[in-house]
């Protein structure tokens, strides 16, 4: 699993060397948080995302890995393709015998972004975003409000996300469509040290439903935001910090979430 992960991320790391030369790199200071803006119609990037879970009730790691090409389209829309890739290694236990388990997934998935004010030249940055992804055993479709304004120095931003996930299960040997629904709020603020550096800080309240509201958590953590005009790299931990419904274990779900996250994406213009 780790040289298929490795062989992902060179073949698209490669694929930036032959076909790169630069215009300017899109500012996104988050990882978790989307802004506003979007690239305008002559600019590409190609974007890879890294996103590290651990610490569930039993033992469990998993990778999530993105390969994104995002272009602008012109009158404030842009659009991205990715191929995703998930790698997870957990601890499973068949008549009283435990043994670690692994499985791993691609899938694909298409977002499109709109972008309706600035967050310099008008009161608010507003935006609405949309994402669907097909994989092998899940579907999922994504929605997203997205609010940022830019003070002097200071960023700050906030997504209303809402998400239905169709996941493939096995009930008395029928295989069934299981329906999640998600609806997480994000709010982050980005101060700028330098002209190419952030201090950030990121938090997000994640809900799941079934029938009824099954588990509900905040994550919050700090991180960094490092851009060039041709290069941006953005690095957030991000550790489980309240259940408010679905606890497990010292006041958290690690039945559902895990214990801590840690993402890296890094991104070329092309």
């Amino acid at each position: 699993m780790a040289k298929m992960t490795l062989l992902f991320q060179v073949f698209a790391i490669l694929s930036l060397i032959i076909t790169g030369t630069a215009l300017n790199a899109q500012d996104r200071i988050f990882t978790y948080t989307y802004q506003s803006g979007v690239l305008d119609s002559r600019q590409r990037e190609i974007e890879i995302w890294n996103t590290f879970r651990t610490g569930k009730k039993e033992f469990s790691n998993r990778l999530d890995t993105r390969a994104e090409f995002e272009t602008g389209l012109g009158s404030n829309v842009q659009t991205s393709f990715y191929i995703n890739y998930t790698s997870i290694s957990s601890q499973k236990e068949t008549n009283g015998v435990r043994f670690l388990e692994s499985e791993s997934e691609f899938s694909f998935s298409n977002e499109w972004k709109y972008k309706i004010s600035d967050p310099v030249a008008n009161p608010i940055g507003f935006a609405l975003y949309g994402e669907y992804a097909i994989g092998t055993s899940e579907h999922e479709i994504e929605t997203k409000f997205i609010l940022d304004k830019k003070l002097k120095n200071l960023t700050l931003a906030f997504n209303l996300t809402g998400e239905i996930e169709y996941e493939k299960e096995i009930e008395d040997n029928i295989p069934e469509w299981k329906v999640t629904k998600k609806s997480d709020a994000t709010f982050s603020a980005g101060y700028e040290l330098s002209p190419h550096f952030h201090l950030t800080f990121e938090s997000e309240c994640r809900n799941r439903f079934t029938d009824k509201l099954k588990s509900s958590v905040l994550f919050a953590g700090p991180g960094f935001s490092y851009f060039t005009d041709k290069f941006w790299a953005n690095f957030t931990v991000m550790p489980q910090i309240k259940a408010f419904k679905g606890a497990t274990q010292n006041g958290l779900d690690l039945e559902n979430y895990d214990k801590f996250e840690l993402r890296l994406i890094f991104s070329y213009a092309l």
